[in-house]
């Protein structure tokens, strides 16, 4: 299996640098291309974290453990995202500011 990532639905909160986007597209498309999440941030400064885990509903197998994560993209924004390892899925769910989106 390789990694999978979905932007369907991320909200963009602020604006974006030309340096931010580009961080953001070159880690996307490395998680795309089947890189590991976490692997791919630890390139740069990223600050990878994992915020809480919980359960959801991947690809219709119900009670998959996920982890809520975020990276840096820089000082003012951040990307905030699903990561389940076991499904080796990523889900963009906000990115563009420093406000953790309610889980």
């Amino acid at each position: 299996m390789a990694w999978k990532l979905s932007n369907e639905g991320a909200i963009s909160a602020g604006s974006s640098t030309t340096a931010e986007k580009n961080t953001f597209n070159t880690w996307a498309k490395a998680v795309s291309g089947g890189k590991h999440p976490k692997t791919e941030a630890d390139k740069w400064d990223s600050d990878y974290e994992v915020l809480k885990t919980k359960k959801m509903e991947i690809d219709g197998k119900k009670g998959v453990e996920v982890k809520c994560c975020s990276i840096r993209l820089s000082q003012g924004n951040r990307v905030y995202f699903y990561q389940a390892d076991s499904a080796e899925f990523v889900k963009i769910v906000r990115y563009g500011d420093h406000k953790p989106p309610s889980w």
